[in-house]
């Protein structure tokens, strides 16, 4: 069964969230995003795993018996550890409180099937759309925008950050896509929703609104461009998903 699932208990009630770092070179690039990530963590849902937190989150990085870091990879371009566990969550890249989110089964808020009564999204607004776009075309002259906008797997395959836009599926690690589903009230306030002024925004959305790709609307159910409003940044979790986490990981 590929489906998502939750993670298992150990014998003091823990969900263990296992993770382990990329190389030793990722691990002192990111380590201490990582920790910071876990600590916001921590404070949102009231403390460490627990009867009186409510919750059973508990992050754990691969270790030997010696107490040394396990890496996921035995160095740059080489095979997977075999001491590691293989569903153990990989840490690749710098990190932030999003980061400890999709591993528990956080999906992205602005990827919800109903995130257009609530967010304007322009796939060729995206920062890396053109080269992106041109990459596909070389590849495959049948290649439109529609397909790799809206074509699950499309966006991978050609390294388009459009990927992470998809309406109503999410990709995850083994490249299945997996639904999205709507659940409780949309949240801008997520730490699972995307900001307007990320990475993938153009320059151009600093002073135009109407050149960003990822806006909501200020009067939500009833679109209109003149009246949108930039998404901020999120850097700790809302109450909706906390409240997620505890119902989904009760102590």
């Amino acid at each position: 069964n590929t489906a998502p699932r939750p993670w298992g208990r150990n014998s003091r009630n823990e969900v263990v969230v296992p993770f382990c770092y990329l190389d030793e070179e990722t691990r002192k690039s990111v380590r201490d995003d990582i920790i910071l990530a876990h600590n916001h963590w921590l404070r949102s849902l009231g403390g460490t795993a627990s009867k009186d937190s409510g919750h059973g989150i508990k992050f754990w990085e691969a270790v030997n018996k010696k107490g040394d870091p396990e890496y996921c990879t035995l160095g740059p371009g080489k095979s997977w550890n075999d001491n590691v566990a293989i569903n153990t969550v990989v840490i690749r890249h710098l990190a932030n409180t999003n980061k400890l989110s999709a591993p528990i089964g956080m999906a992205h808020e602005h990827q919800r099937p109903d995130r257009d009564d609530y967010v304007r999204y322009i796939c060729k607004e995206l920062k890396d759309f053109d080269a992106a776009f041109e990459r596909a075309k070389r590849a495959d002259s049948r290649m439109t925008e529609d397909a790799l906008c809206n074509k699950p797997g499309q966006a991978k395959l050609y390294g388009f950050r459009g990927e992470d836009y998809l309406m109503g599926v999410t990709a995850s690690a083994l490249a299945l896509y997996w639904p999205v589903n709507k659940v409780n009230a949309y949240d801008y306030d997520s730490i699972m929703h995307y900001p307007t002024l990320s990475g993938d925004a153009k320059e151009e959305c600093l002073t135009n609104e109407q050149r960003c790709h990822l806006v909501r609307w200020k009067d939500p159910g009833n679109p209109n461009d003149r009246s949108v409003a930039m998404v901020k940044e999120n850097l700790t979790p809302s109450k909706a998903d906390i409240d997620w986490v505890k119902a989904t990981y009760p102590w």
